[in-house]
């Protein structure tokens, strides 16, 4: 493959600059560097899509002093997303930003996310040490980076099926599956419906998601592995009931590594029949788009500097679910895009051997070890006693809590530690947010119920641990529920609400 005038490796001074050459460059190296850097701006260019895209699902993320932190440089990062800087500062500020919030606070694939950026930002450290300050090439980057990535994301489907082998999945009543696909039925209802069909949804998706990752690996299905990963996650975005694209946004830009073909540049030479198309092309060639694109870019952050520094975001409910169901309305543009480009340059071109060579699951450095092994912790937490939130336990009808577990095949022996041992039922409280629970058939660990007493000392609360009911008049006055858990729990445990003894654990997050 050979350099395009479109993408220029890295620049030739600065920490980021491309380390010296050889004196006699093997020529396949260079090309394997060249296209590498190449692939890496086109992940680049996802990867801050998909930030867009987390930032936009919920108003309280996209406003305030997180769109400083992630929206305003993933904006600066589309404008020129073959710069490594950049993209090592979006890394850098996203996992700041998660350790702000905590990494047991956030959502499964923000988390997810976050063990991809650290992975980015130890990726070009490690490159730094090795080259002695000389500089990191984006194809050396590329190159190191990539193949952790790839596992990362066979671990995290890994735990897609696993938490999924429990009663409850199998359970039609109660299942995710039926409840997400009655949801996408309603609104479209030409798809068929019946037991045969819960039946279908159920085994369905378990099938798919298992196949994924072996599709994915091997190099002769590696095609169809993606295109089948990218249909099914486009069509869960169309749920109404749920925000799935901001996973489907980041899961598409890791798809992406398994296939680093240079799509964009692939296209461009594509015959053209419509005029559009060849308009676009000599706009693209002229540099006019990519001038237009770069405005809109900085009209973007000069906006959501604005709303920071007004305090401007959407206040009722029909506001938010405009915001909500108008960035969906974006996504399926850009994933019929993503997916369209996809199929006419795959139709005309051999991706998968024109990209073999950039495609590699051996690690190059020891966080291609380590890093693997962290997010196959992360999901092991809830067999552990430990978190059950951010897990990658999503929409799988998993529990594990008070000893009791519904999962096929992992017991509750393997658990090591306590936090989900003691579930509370609150029965009321003068505090409003706490007796919220007290109305609903759900529990709480006893570690979820500190924090929020502790909160307010002040008010009163009335709960049942087992049968022994505790009537508390003022909680400051009872030292464990006036002590919050310690400030590193706090920011990496959290647990989900547990339905209380006769109900049913239907479909939840």
């Amino acid at each position: 493959m050979t350099p395009t005038s479109g993408y220029v490796e890295a620049d030739a001074s600065g920490p980021f600059a491309g380390a010296p050459a050889p004196a006699t460059p093997r020529p396949a190296a260079t090309d394997r560097q060249q296209a590498a850097a190449r692939a890496l701006t086109i992940f680049s260019f996802l990867w801050a899509f998909a930030a867009l895209f987390h930032q936009a699902a919920y108003p309280s993320r996209a406003f305030g002093f997180s769109a400083l932190l992630v929206t305003l440089p993933s904006l600066v990062l589309l404008a020129a997303p073959g710069s490594l800087p950049r993209l090592t500062a979006v890394a850098a500020l996203q996992v700041v930003h998660v350790m702000r919030l905590g990494p047991g606070n956030v959502s499964n694939h923000w988390i997810f996310t976050f063990f991809v950026n650290v992975t980015i930002l130890l990726t070009v450290a490690t490159l730094l040490v090795r080259g002695r300050g000389r500089g990191v090439g984006r194809g050396d980057f590329f190159l190191h980076f990539a193949p952790t990535a790839r596992v990362l994301l066979l671990v995290l489907y890994t735990f897609a099926v696993v938490h999924k082998l429990n009663a409850g999945w199998f359970t039609p009543a109660l299942s995710c599956a039926t409840d997400h696909y009655a949801s996408i039925a309603a609104r479209l209802p030409f798809l068929p419906r019946g037991s045969w069909v819960d039946a279908g949804v159920i085994y369905g998706t378990l099938l798919v998601e298992a196949a994924i990752p072996f599709l994915l690996v091997a190099t002769r299905t590696r095609l169809f592995g993606v295109l089948l990963a990218v249909v099914f996650h486009f069509g869960l975005v169309l749920n109404p009931s749920h925000v799935f694209f901001d996973f489907s946004s980041m899961l598409f830009a890791l798809y992406f590594l398994f296939l680093p073909y240079d799509y964009w540049n692939a296209l461009r030479v594509q015959p053209l029949r419509m005029k559009a198309g060849q308009w676009v092309r000599s706009r693209l060639d002229g540099g006019t788009l990519r001038r237009g694109g770069r405005w809109v870019a900085y009209g973007m952050a000069a906006l959501l500097i604005g709303a920071y520094l007004f305090r401007l975001a959407p206040e009722t409910r029909a506001q938010v679910w405009a915001m909500r169901e108008s960035v969906r309305a974006l996504f399926v543009v850009y994933g019929m895009a993503l997916i369209a480009t996809f199929l006419v340059v795959a139709r005309a071109r051999d991706v998968v051997g024109g990209s073999r060579a950039l495609v590699s699951f051996r690690p190059l450095t020891v966080w291609g070890v380590v890093m693997p092994a962290v997010v196959f912790f992360n999901g092991m937490n809830p067999y552990l006693g430990l978190k059950t939130e951010s897990s990658f336990a999503m929409f799988s009808n998993l529990r594990t809590e008070g000893g009791v577990t519904n999962h096929l095949f992992i017991p509750s022996a393997l658990q090591v530690a306590t936090y989900q041992d003691t579930l509370v039922r609150v029965i009321g409280s003068s505090d409003p947010a706490l007796a919220r629970f007290g109305r609903q058939p759900r529990l709480l660990t006893m570690f979820e119920f500190r924090r929020k007493t502790a909160r307010v000392p002040e008010a009163s609360v009335t709960y049942a641990v087992g049968e022994r009911v505790h009537a508390v008049p003022r909680i400051g006055a009872v030292t464990l529920l006036a002590t919050p858990p310690s400030t590193l729990e706090r920011l990496f445990l959290n647990f989900r609400t547990v339905a209380a003894p006769g109900t049913e654990m239907g479909c939840r997050h």
